[in-house]
């Protein structure tokens, strides 16, 4: 059995599109001479459904084209609908009653830099042969097509309304998109601290004298590759308020760990200047997503061999201030405050890195 369904498009006559098209005088992004304005071509690829069943045709739009000119702005576009027939036998596709009108075709515009709206076509295919008559086999296909006057600026999502058959949704047929979404965060940075708690000065407490402990940091420097920098402030050279020993050094994680887990520098003649191996026991890390490993690494640096003196400029100063530079949550100078957390040991477990992760081996 055959059917009879409406079809559209086809050229439109040069007086109705020069009536139809934009003026450059509402332009702000596509110039009178061309700047800025959609670009001639064929556009393919765009499969915005229409209908999926539309008297046993499922109505895609699929392609569209902007007009070449030779100068100025872009004054027509062309948009093409496949028809595919989903029946089981052949249907005729057809212009019946409104479908011989070109304004049962229309265009809307919207979120481009020029004026949104609606534009009827200016021509379409049954417009042009309101007397089509065009058998499509089951599974065959036929395209039609219509013609508008106004070319829809770069960046303005554009949605069809094709007669009786529905409206398309809203896409972006000339190649342009909406502005981009923003860029997914940087992969995550991480913050670490690492805790040697027999090392550091004896303290007195409520049991007597105990040792105050001792740590050091590592921050992810480029979470693309893979990079840390560490180090640590391992105390006075020869005897307090002196140079402190401290060092700093660039790597893997991998490094990161040998750095900590042995002695450091392992081998020559200042072994053992820095720490001794299996010094450090655990340590605790923290994600930062806004990290800042440029200032992070000026901070270290300015420690680099500074006097040793407690609290401002010891092992524990450096790690908060290093780290707290870099964006971790973790205090620069509130822990000043209370002389319980000048300890180190103290300090690894309070409030201050309550965002920090548990206690891993080193």
């Amino acid at each position: 059995m055959k059917r009879t369904i409406a079809i559209a498009a086809a050229l439109l006559a040069l007086a109705a599109m020069s009536a139809a098209t934009a003026t450059a005088s509402s332009a702000s992004v596509c110039q009178p001479n061309g700047t800025g304005c959609t670009q001639a071509g064929d556009y393919p690829g765009l499969n915005a459904l229409i209908s999926s069943d539309y008297t046993g045709f499922k109505v895609v739009w699929t392609e569209s084209v902007v007009q070449q000119y030779s100068d100025g702005v872009p004054l027509y576009w062309t948009a093409y609908l496949t028809y595919t027939n989903i029946e089981s036998s052949t249907l005729t596709l057809g212009c019946p009653g409104d479908w011989a009108d070109a304004s049962f075709v229309s265009e809307h515009m919207s979120g481009g830099s020029g004026d949104d709206g609606t534009v009827s076509a200016a021509g379409t295919s049954c417009s042009e042969n309101p007397a089509l008559a065009e058998p499509v086999p089951p599974g065959g296909t036929y395209t039609l097509d219509a013609t508008f006057g106004n070319v829809p600026w770069p960046g303005s999502a554009v949605a069809i309304t094709w007669g009786s058959a529905g409206t398309s949704p809203y896409v972006y047929p000339f190649g342009s998109s909406p502005p981009p979404p923003p860029a997914p965060p940087s992969p995550s940075g991480k913050a670490c601290v690492f805790n040697a708690p027999a090392g550091g000065v004896p303290v007195i407490t409520l049991h007597g004298f105990v040792m105050s402990g001792h740590v050091g940091w590592a921050y992810l420097a480029d979470p693309a590759t893979g990079t840390w920098e560490y180090g640590a402030n391992e105390g006075f050279t020869h005897h307090y308020g002196d140079t402190s020993k401290t060092w700093l050094a660039q790597g893997d994680w991998a490094d990161v760990i040998s750095a900590f887990k042995g002695a450091l520098p392992a081998t020559g003649k200042n072994k053992g200047f820095y720490h001794r191996a299996k010094y450090y026991k655990t340590y605790r890390c923290v994600s930062v997503t806004d990290y800042n490993s440029s200032a992070a690494l000026s901070r270290a640096d300015s420690e680099y061999g500074e006097t040793y003196l407690i609290p401002g400029t010891d092992c524990l100063s450096q790690a908060a201030f290093v780290l707290n530079t870099y964006g971790a949550p973790i205090s620069d100078y509130a822990y000043l405050a209370d002389l319980y957390d000048w300890v180190p040991n103290n300090f690894y477990v309070s409030r201050f890195m309550s965002k920090f992760g548990p206690e891993h081996n080193v």
